[in-house]
């Protein structure tokens, strides 16, 4: 039996869903059970129609009128006379007893697809997921639309809220103190995609090399905290003060001599020994 206990409500966190009939408790699962009922349903019909198609193969008319015993013994006897594993001459041989004998051909029973699919679809609606998400056939496009806008970041959020008004008191809040659950490390994205942030937001000091690391999913390295930025960016207000950034382009030079190089106007020279070659 399970322990039951009681606690200040202030130290409690709420979080719920479905909140059509009670806002502290929400919904249950009600609404699902003739869904539920139709799977049952259907599979129950599955399994008969397998078990008949497996056992039924010769269908006999009797000629004579016999007793229910002896219709019961006769289907033995052509049962273990002609089915059997020790009929290896593959004939079978009935007397007069039987007018008719026909073989029933086995056919396998496959369920309405669009019903299966519509049954489906019916539980991953209650649920707000997809086929996809259950079966790890999701791609990136998938997976984003279900973190977004499906159960993960709501509830995140959620969450997040939750544990800030649990874990702080109304100043604390005030003064910019939460909680805060978020992914960062863009586990089901691409290769493409991940390449393309890290070097989108390490170029821009937004990430550090652990944060790209982390996108990655490798350990982190010494000195990894530090930001890098490009230097070819500047502010717009400082275009009008001539402060421009001066961006050097290197030219391939004749073999043992130099190359000057012009960009705006100034001229730098460069030996092939500055140049590392």
């Amino acid at each position: 039996m399970a322990a039951m206990g009681a606690i200040e409500f202030e130290r409690v966190g709420i979080m719920t869903d479905f909140e059509y009939k009670d806002d502290l408790f929400g919904e249950d699962n009600s609404t699902l059970a003739p869904t539920m009922q139709l799977i049952h349903t259907q599979n129950e019909g599955i399994i008969n129609a397998v078990k008949n198609s497996a056992n039924i193969r010769f269908l006999a008319k009797v000629a004579n009128m016999l007793k229910p015993e002896d219709i019961k013994k006769e289907r033995k006897r052509f049962t273990e006379d002609n089915l059997s594993a020790d009929n290896d001459s593959g004939m079978i041989i009935y007397d007069n007893k039987f007018s008719d004998l026909k073989q029933v051909e086995s056919k396998p029973y496959t369920p309405n697809a669009l019903q299966m699919q519509h049954i489906q679809e019916n539980v991953c609606t209650h649920f707000g997921t997809n086929m996809d998400i259950l079966q790890n056939k999701f791609d990136e496009n998938t997976w984003n639309a279900y973190y977004e806008g499906g159960k993960i970041e709501p509830f995140a959020i959620q969450l997040s809220l939750v544990m800030t008004n649990m874990s702080f008191t109304e100043r604390e809040r005030a003064c910019g103190n939460a909680i805060f659950f978020s992914a960062n490390r863009l586990q089901y994205a691409s290769n493409a995609t991940k390449l393309s942030v890290s070097t989108q937001l390490f170029d821009r000091a937004l990430l550090n090399r652990n944060g790209v690391m982390d996108i990655w999913n490798m350990a982190h390295v010494e000195d990894g905290e530090k930001y890098y930025i490009r230097k070819e960016y500047t502010e717009v207000s400082e275009l009008q003060k001539g402060n421009e950034p001066q961006v050097v382009i290197q030219q391939v030079p004749q073999a043992g001599g130099t190359e000057p190089t012009t960009r705006n106007g100034r001229n730098t020279r460069r030996t092939n020994r500055e140049r590392g070659c």
